[in-house]
């Protein structure tokens, strides 16, 4: 239904007890938000979003929601919470008691757990199995604002097209960190950047913030200061190289990837080529990506490294 504007509003010191990561944010989000965080790893993007759900209190202010408003909110973290020694229809209808087991057995054979799978233990799983399954339990409660904290993380490509439709169908607001680039610009129009404990609107596109990221590191690294040490000195050089290295690798993940979504959007694909020609084609897309994700972070971690040398 429908929920005047602003469903939530975040205001005070957010953090923890020994560590205050924002001084000051007062936020107001609307019912139509459709919001992506961006800012290096360590600024605080998922304790912007464990805040305002309520899972890390407030050092100071507080968070006003609507009386009708009901988060969903999907993180790694939510996947180490399932019981391992449970099966998907147990943690089903344990968080949905006034279910019964037929309509939790249908709905849960749409998100891949079909048959007997349902008995399954959750210990069994892969990492994209439970998420599936912490996906399938958040929907079925049919939340009205989403924050997801790297919602993609595991799931196949199929998965995630699929993600990326419903969210685009989907009428409430939406809060995403996540590091999947074509994730981010399929499901927000608006990007918050996080740094130096600010929440600033950041105007202009997810591809001109990466951009600005990548020319403020390098002239962040050519600037040193010339009265370094020669330990100091001889660090810098490495990880300078390093970051070169992680740079020139990402530019070939990423024309690897161009390659691939190419053929994957070929349609004499479909009709000459095999399944299994097809689903090699998303197997090795999906590793890519899982493959840049490491390769980005790693690349940010060396890059705040050279700020501290």
């Amino acid at each position: 239904k429908p929920l005047p504007s602003p469903v939530l509003h975040c205001q005070g010191r957010l953090g923890y007890p020994r560590r205050t990561v924002f001084p000051l944010v007062d936020l107001a989000l609307s019912a139509d938000h459709r919001i992506g965080l961006v800012g290096t790893n360590g600024q605080g993007k998922s304790t912007l979003i464990k805040s305002i759900v309520g899972e890390i209190p407030l050092l100071e202010g507080e968070v006003v929601q609507h009386k009708n408003l009901r988060i969903g909110y999907f993180s790694q973290q939510q996947l180490d919470l399932l019981d391992l020694e449970s099966t998907p229809l147990a943690h089903f209808l344990t968080q949905f008691p006034e279910s019964n087991e037929k309509d939790a057995r249908t709905f849960l054979g749409g998100y891949g757990f079909v048959g007997d799978r349902v008995f399954d233990r959750v210990g069994v799983f892969s990492g994209g199995e439970k998420a599936r399954l912490a996906l399938a339990l958040m929907v079925y409660a049919r939340p009205n604002f989403l924050l997801l904290d790297e919602p993609t993380n595991h799931l196949d490509l199929s998965m995630r097209e699929s993600l990326i439709t419903a969210l685009q169908d989907f009428s409430g607001g939406v809060i995403v960190v996540s590091h999947d680039r074509h994730f981010m610009d399929c499901v927000v129009d608006q990007l918050w950047w996080i740094h130096d404990g600010q929440v600033e609107v950041f105007q202009d596109s997810l591809a001109a913030y990466q951009a600005r990221v990548l020319a403020e590191r390098k002239e962040s690294g050519g600037s040193q200061s010339v009265h370094t040490t020669t330990t100091d000195a001889q660090d810098l050089r490495a990880l300078k190289k390093e970051a070169s290295m992680l740079e020139k690798r990402l530019a070939k993940q990423t024309e690897k990837k161009q390659r691939i979504e190419e053929q994957l959007a070929d349609p004499d694909l479909y009709d000459d080529a095999s399944c299994s020609r097809i689903a090699a084609l998303q197997n090795d897309l999906v590793t890519l990506q899982d493959e840049m994700v490491i390769t980005e972070e790693t690349w940010l971690a060396c890059v705040e490294k050279l700020e501290d040398i």
